[in-house]
C-alpha cells in the first residue's frame, strides 16, 4: 500500500474514532441510563476502541510506507527523526505511564516539523513545530515559568498558523468558499459566548485545547483551516492537516501523537502533479510530471 493510500485509511479510522469516542461517547453521562441507553453505549464504545486500535496499527504501517518511499533519497535527518518519533511511539503504545517517553516523541515531533519548514515548505510550516517544542518543554518536570506557560504557547501557535491561513486566504472570490469557512468559524463564536463551558470542556477532552484566547480568533483560525484545506484539496495535503487536526495537542498520549506524525508527513508531502501541455512533435497532448 502506498503512503498516500495509507494516510486515507489512517484518516478514516480515526474520523471514526472522533466521531464515536470524542464526540458521542462524551454525551453519555447526560442522557438518562437505561437498557437501551446501555446497550448503545457500549457498541459506540466496542467499535470506537476498533477504530482507534485500527487507526494506530495503520498509523504506524503508512510511517514505514513514508519510510520507504523516501529511502532512494540520501538520508537525512528529518528521515531520522522520525525513525526515533515512531520507535517511542511504538513503545509508547504498549506501556503505561507514557510520560517518560512522550518527551521523546514529542520532541520528534517539533524537530519533524521543524524541518520540513526548512525544507522548502512555506513558513507557516514552522507554527507546527513551535507548538509541538512548546508542548515537549510542557513535559518536562516543574518548567519554567510554569507548565501551563507552555501549553498556552503551544495552543496560541496553533491557533496563529490557522490565521495565517486565514489571511492567506481572505482573497478568495468564491462566495461558496467564503461561506464554507466563514460559517463554521462563526459558529464557533457563538458556541464559546454561548456554551463556552460545554465547548471548552469538549475541546480540551478531544483536542487538548482550551480555547483560553479570545472567540473571534478561534473563529477566525477555524475558518482559515477549512479555506486551507479547501485550496489544497486534491492532493495529500489537507488530509495531513486533518490527521494533524484530530492529533490535536494532547501529545502525552501516544494516538494522538501518532496522528500528528502521520499528518505532518502528509502536510508536508511535495507528490508530483501530472498535467497535460501540448508537445509540438506529436498532435496528441504529451504528459509531463511537474514536483511542486
Amino acid at each position: 500500500m502506498s503512503f498516500e493510500w495509507s494516510v486515507r485509511v489512517v484518516l478514516a479510522a480515526a474520523l471514526l474514532e472522533f466521531g464515536l469516542l470524542r464526540i458521542i461517547l462524551r454525551f453519555g453521562p447526560f442522557l438518562p441510563r437505561t437498557a437501551v441507553t446501555d446497550a448503545i453505549f457500549a457498541a459506540v464504545a466496542f467499535l470506537g476502541t476498533a477504530a482507534l486500535n485500527a487507526a494506530v496499527l495503520l498509523g504506524m504501517a503508512a510511517v514505514a510506507a513514508w519510510l520507504l518511499q523516501s529511502r532512494t533519497a540520501d538520508p537525512h535527518l528529518r528521515e531520522a527523526a522520525v525513525v526515533v518519533t515512531a520507535a517511542s511511539l511504538g513503545v509508547g503504545s504498549f506501556i503505561w505511564p507514557e510520560a517518560p517517553l512522550a518527551l521523546v516523541w514529542t520532541a520528534g515531533l517539533s524537530l519533524t516539523a521543524l524541518l520540513s519548514g526548512l525544507q522548502g515548505q512555506p513558513r507557516l510550516a514552522l507554527l507546527p513545530a513551535l507548538a509541538y517544542g512548546a508542548a515537549t518543554v510542557s513535559h518536562l518536570p516543574d518548567p519554567w515559568p510554569g507548565t501551563g506557560f507552555w501549553v498556552g504557547l503551544a495552543e496560541a501557535a496553533v491557533t496563529g498558523l490557522g490565521l495565517g491561513f486565514f489571511a492567506a486566504n481572505l482573497r478568495t472570490r468564491s462566495p461558496a468558499l467564503l461561506a464554507a469557512g466563514l460559517v463554521p468559524g462563526l459558529a464557533l463564536v457563538a458556541g464559546l459566548s454561548l456554551a463556552g463551558f460545554m465547548v471548552r470542556a469538549l475541546g480540551v477532552w478531544a483536542l487538548g485545547v482550551s480555547f483560553y484566547l479570545p472567540a473571534p480568533l478561534y473563529g477566525a483560525a477555524l475558518a482559515g483551516f477549512v479555506w486551507q484545506l479547501l485550496a489544497d484539496r486534491g492532493s495529500i495535503r489537507p488530509l495531513g492537516l486533518l490527521l494533524m487536526g484530530l492529533g490535536g495537542l494532547r501529545t502525552d498520549l501516544s494516538y494522538f501523537a501518532l496522528l500528528g506524525l502521520v499528518g505532518l508527513l502528509a502536510w508536508g508531502s511535495r507528490e508530483a502533479t501530472t498535467v497535460s501541455v501540448p508537445d509540438p512533435r506529436k498532435s496528441p497532448p504529451g504528459r509531463v510530471t511537474v514536483r511542486p
